[in-house]
C-alpha cells in the first residue's frame, strides 16, 4: 500500500515512467491501492481518444486482475463501502472496454461481488454529533434510526484508509502526475495519428509510383506471335490434322 518515505518516492518515479501505457499504469496503482487514482485515471479517458493501443493494454490488464498478485484487489470488490473508488474504477474499465472476452471476464468478475446486497450487509454507521462525541444530539439518531444500511454505508462511507489516502496525495502531488499522464497520453495519440496520416500517404505514393511505372513499361502484344515453324496459322492446321 502507499504510504509515505520511500514507498511515496518510489510510486511517484514508477508513475512518470509507466504514464506512457495507461494499463501499467493502473496496474501500478491497484497494486499500490492508489484505488482514488485509478478511478480518476480511467475517468481522464473522457476526454482522451481511446486507441486501438489502450485498447489492448486494457485487455491485458484484465487479464493481470485474474492472476494470484491482485487476490486482495478481488476480495476489496467484496467491500464496496471502504473502496468505494476501486468500484468506480472498475466499472470504468468496464465501460472503456468493447464487448469482447475481457469486457465479459470483468463483468462476470464484478456480478460476483453483488455491490447492493454487500453494501445491506455493511454496519450502520453513527454519524458524529455536532461536539464529535459520536452523536450527542437526538435528531441525529432519529434521522439515522429507520434508514437501511445501504443509505448509512453510502453517506458515511468515508474511513480512516481513506483520510490516509488522501494525506498520502498530498505529498505525492497526485493531481500534477494525472495531469503529466495526460499530457503523455495526448502526445501518444498524436504520434498516433500523424504515423497513420503518413503511412496513408506513403501508400498512395506508392500506388502513383506504380501507376507511372506501368506506363513506362513497353506494351505487350497478346496476340500469338511466329515461330520456326511457321506461323500462327500453320500451327493451328497442324493441329487439326494430327
Amino acid at each position: 500500500a502507499l504510504g509515505g518515505g520511500e514507498g511515496a518516492r518510489l510510486f511517484a518515479a514508477l508513475h512518470r515512467a509507466w504514464g506512457h501505457s495507461a494499463g501499467a499504469l493502473l496496474s501500478l496503482c491497484l497494486l499500490a491501492r492508489a484505488y482514488e487514482h485509478a478511478a480518476r485515471i480511467v475517468e481522464a479517458f473522457a476526454e482522451l481518444p481511446v486507441t486501438l493501443e489502450v485498447l489492448v493494454q486494457m485487455d491485458r490488464l484484465v487479464g493481470l486482475l485474474e492472476t494470484p498478485p491482485f487476490t486482495f484487489v478481488r476480495l476489496h470488490l467484496l467491500r464496496p463501502a471502504a473502496h468505494p473508488a476501486l468500484l468506480r474504477a472498475m466499472y470504468g474499465l468496464l465501460q472503456l472496454l468493447p464487448q469482447s472476452d475481457a469486457f465479459r471476464t470483468l463483468q462476470a468478475r464484478l456480478h460476483a461481488a453483488p455491490t447492493a446486497a454487500l453494501l445491506a450487509l455493511a454496519p450502520a454507521v453513527q454519524p458524529p454529533g455536532p461536539e464529535g462525541d459520536g452523536g450527542s444530539s437526538g435528531d441525529s439518531s432519529v434521522s439515522s434510526s429507520g434508514r437501511s444500511g445501504v443509505e448509512v454505508a453510502l453517506q458515511h462511507m468515508r474511513r480512516p484508509s481513506q483520510v490516509k489516502a488522501a494525506e498520502t496525495a498530498e505529498v505525492l502531488k497526485l493531481p500534477d502526475l494525472l495531469a503529466a499522464f495526460v499530457q503523455l497520453q495526448e502526445r501518444h495519440a498524436a504520434h498516433e495519428e500523424q504515423r497513420s496520416l503518413y503511412a496513408s500517404a506513403g501508400d498512395q505514393a506508392v500506388t502513383w509510383q506504380l501507376c507511372d511505372l506501368a506506363d513506362d513499361l513497353p506494351r505487350i502484344d497478346s496476340r500469338p506471335s511466329l515461330d520456326h515453324r511457321g506461323s500462327a496459322s500453320g500451327i493451328a492446321l497442324k493441329r487439326r490434322s494430327g
